[in-house]
């Protein structure tokens, strides 16, 4: 085991020790620091973030689609891939600030197939008793990697039920595909009473607080998030779900296209520019208060550059 080291994150001043063999987005997820991510995988650029103070640092293998050459050479790093080999000062980019301090502790646990049921030809409800440890607290929403036997190779899926506090089980709806590495193996070769390997919870696609009244929108198995917020005892819970069909009571709003279409696709992009320009203003504004430290000489370029997406990317549990 490697040295550790620390990383600060302005402009929200949390520390973190992180281990020379771990990347910084899993030592964050470890220590209950819920940093802004998607594939976790150095694809989409979601963890993209800016290296204030220090130079030591390594990247495993990643795409240059989400990090290009000349962003690495300005000091652009993607924290899911980033190992840290001295005391590191990083600017967060891309962040919710209500969210990154409430952040659960990632758990490796195993758990037993109970069943693996037929919700329709192609679906399959997969419930799953853990063993060790006997509960894993999640935020409804939030997902799992369930790792395939044999392979070394991990697939994310979200639960569907909203605890396993009272049950010790949690609750998948999974697509298969053919070729699927996961669900391949589950409708194929995994039976009830086999143990998987099990590590999260992850993800931010997680229920608020507010005023503002839900209306989800889902079907087939990406209702799992929906379905896993609708036992929440406030006014924004979400109405229950039907089998293998979109959530009862759902309203679905379709803006036109300019094919004449349904879907939102035509107010898509001026809705992206706005909210990109908004965040651009809390991250001036958040600097502007101090969050940088004096002696800090590294400045990112004066040329305005595009920021990262502001949606919160989370697996395709349909792609398993």
């Amino acid at each position: 085991m490697g040295d550790k080291h620390v990383v600060r994150f302005e402009p929200v001043g949390i520390e973190i020790e992180v281990g020379e063999e771990q990347t910084i987005l899993r030592a964050a997820f470890e220590q209950g620091v819920m940093l802004m991510h998607g594939c976790k995988e150095g694809q989409c650029s979601s963890c993209k973030s800016f290296v204030l103070d220090g130079e030591d640092i390594e990247l495993d293998r990643y795409s240059t689609f989400a990090l290009p050459d000349f962003e690495k050479d300005e000091g652009y790093t993607l924290l899911c891939r980033a190992h840290a080999y001295e005391d590191l000062t990083i600017e967060l980019l891309n962040y919710d600030e209500d969210m990154i301090r409430s952040g659960l502790p990632i758990t490796q646990a195993v758990a037993e197939v109970v069943s693996k049921d037929p919700v329709t030809h192609d679906m399959r409800h997969l419930v799953l008793r853990l063993v060790e440890p006997a509960d894993v607290k999640f935020f409804p929403g939030q997902y799992m990697d369930i790792e395939i036997p044999g392979s070394g190779a991990t697939r994310s899926f979200s639960m569907a039920n909203t605890s396993a506090r009272d049950s010790g089980q949690l609750e998948f709806v999974i697509k298969v595909y053919p070729d699927g590495l996961f669900s391949h193996f589950l409708d194929t070769t995994l039976q009830v009473g086999d143990r998987l390997d099990l590590s999260g919870p992850y993800g931010v696609f997680t229920l608020r607080e507010g005023d503002v009244p839900l209306h989800p929108g889902a079907v087939r198995a990406g209702r799992c998030g929906p379905l896993g917020r609708r036992d929440r005892p406030d006014h924004r819970r979400a109405p229950a779900a039907r089998d293998g069909g979109p959530v009862q009571g759902t309203r679905l709003r379709l803006r036109p296209t300019a094919d004449g279409r349904g879907g939102d696709s035509a107010a898509r992009p001026a809705r992206r520019a706005g909210e990109a320009h908004l965040l651009r203003q809390v991250h001036h504004d958040r600097r502007s208060r101090g969050g940088v430290r004096p002696h800090q000489t590294r400045r990112r370029p004066a040329v305005p550059r595009p920021l990262v997406s502001h949606q919160r990317r989370e697996p395709n549990d349909n792609r398993s």
